[in-house]
């Protein structure tokens, strides 16, 4: 890598550091704000960074800073759950949270020198652990009838692209055009931990199933 790119490279991990500070329940809220704001400069001055690698087509740099966006990212969602946590909305947290953990990974597998980030999605595996109730998740099950890859447009499985890879500063995927829903189960470990049941009927009382409150319905008494 260049200089210059050892440079920001530098800056961004300062700036980095500074932010995983707050990444916490005790940290002020108003400088936590502070930082998302922060983090927001740092993701457009990357968005520029990478688009002028990919015009000089350096495909090392690019998804170099593919992944120093996904850290900023992660850093970023992480910060917003503990806020939310903080003002009682566990729903919106957990949402965050599990866009954190996919930055994580995604930090990890898109430049060999950000592979370390894997550590940091075991730690937000534990937050949701030690902080949530566990949870209840839906995996659909289906028949994919049509998919292209997202790098070249190819049918999916017909080009060299793998998905998850980085190319020149973007993740290969499969966009799915056409599905045939053949099942939705209960599952443990879900691909998308997003998929959960949010209310449950126990005891003759629907449960919200992050903050055990009673839920109102219709067709229910007042909640407790």
């Amino acid at each position: 890598m260049s200089s210059e790119t050892i440079a920001w490279i530098e800056d961004f991990n300062t700036k980095i550091e500074g932010v995983a500070k707050l990444l916490n329940i005790t940290a002020g809220s108003e400088i936590q704000i502070d930082a998302i704001g922060l983090l927001d400069d740092v993701l457009l001055s990357l968005k520029e960074r990478k688009r002028s690698a990919i015009q000089s087509e350096s495909e090392d740099v690019a998804n170099a800073v593919l992944g120093c966006e996904c850290v900023a990212r992660a850093l970023r969602c992480e910060l917003q759950m503990w806020l939310s946590l903080k003002k009682e909305d566990p729903h919106a947290a957990w949402d965050f949270l599990i866009a954190a953990q996919l930055a994580s990974m995604d930090a990890a597998r898109a430049h060999s020198g950000l592979e370390h980030w894997a550590q940091h999605h075991e730690r937000l595996s534990l937050i949701q652990n030690l902080v949530y109730p566990k949870q209840v998740f839906m995996s659909p099950g289906g028949e994919v009838v049509d998919a292209r890859c997202s790098i070249c447009d190819a049918e999916y499985g017909g080009c060299d692209h793998i998905r998850g890879r980085p190319y020149m500063g973007e993740f290969c995927h499969r966009k799915i055009y056409r599905m045939k829903l053949t099942e939705v189960s209960v599952v443990e470990e879900p691909a998308n931990r997003l998929c959960r049941v949010i209310e449950m009927d126990l005891d003759g009382k629907r449960r919200d199933t992050l903050t055990w409150r009673v839920v109102q319905t219709t067709d229910s008494t007042p909640p407790e």
